[in-house]
């Protein structure tokens, strides 16, 4: 069983659309799955909305009484561990209105070929991800010498069984990667700690606009590589070489 989690703030206008196109997929690949959304006690019902969803699949709605994206993260993993004969966890962001059945395909398809850890890589313009290309992106590519992960902060991963117990019993969660930090975090554990990552490629990824909160989420994100980075880089943790990276084609 693959569990689907959804961590959300205020996405009552995409929520049902998102989980009706999820478990539409599965039906479609034949999938056995479970999702859960972990919510921000969202001002505009959201997880009403999401129960309310008609669905084949089981699922769940966890509610937090504090926001954050990471916090969010944090209960889907913690739920997703205690439950049983789970293969690994996707994670979709709350707002995406891109998601197709191949989404859901590439993640399982690179799962059940023992990745721990799948980054998809999205099609995007030159003036898309300036974070990532200005920032994560050339970081990561000097701490692994030359073979990072092109989009380490994308929002949507896949987790093997394996990371999720690692994550629950070995990774030190701090205050910043319960915000927007969760991503780099996440990244940065699998990078670092021998987990197996894989990249697919994936279509464009669209979701609501984010310019508002650019400079939030990018104090959160920067906050969370330096101080993910003083556990680890400075651990004498090893360096990621070209043979621990499976760069997956769209077939």
């Amino acid at each position: 069983m693959l569990v689907v989690g959804i961590p959300t703030l205020n996405e009552a206008d995409n929520i049902a659309d998102l989980t009706a196109k999820i478990d539409a997929a599965a039906q479609e690949l034949g999938i056995d799955i479970f999702i859960i959304n972990a919510d921000s006690s969202s001002e505009d019902f959201t997880s009403k909305m999401f129960l309310e969803t008609g669905t084949r699949c089981k699922k769940i709605s966890i509610i937090n009484k504090e926001d954050g994206k990471g916090r969010n993260i944090y209960s889907i993993i913690k739920e997703a561990v205690s439950l049983d004969n789970i293969e690994g966890l996707m994670l979709i962001d709350g707002d995406i209105t891109s998601f197709s059945t191949n989404w859901l395909s590439s993640f399982y398809q690179s799962l059940k070929k023992n990745n721990d850890y799948i980054i998809p890589v999205y099609a995007r313009n030159f003036q898309e991800g300036n974070a990532t290309n200005h920032f994560f992106y050339p970081l990561l590519y000097a701490h692994t010498n030359g073979n990072a992960p092109r989009q380490p902060i994308a929002g949507d991963f896949g987790l093997s069984h394996k990371m999720l117990d690692f994550l629950m019993s070995k990774a030190v969660w701090h205050k910043f990667c319960f915000e927007y930090g969760i991503d780099i975090f996440l990244t940065l554990q699998a990078l670092y700690n021998s987990l197996k990552v894989s990249e697919v490629k994936l279509e464009a990824k669209c979701h609501k606009p984010s310019f508002d909160k650019m400079i939030k989420i990018f104090s959160g994100e920067a906050t969370s590589y330096y101080e993910t980075s003083a556990q680890l880089f400075n651990s004498n943790k090893r360096k990621v070489f070209l043979s621990d990276f499976d760069i997956i084609a769209d077939e």
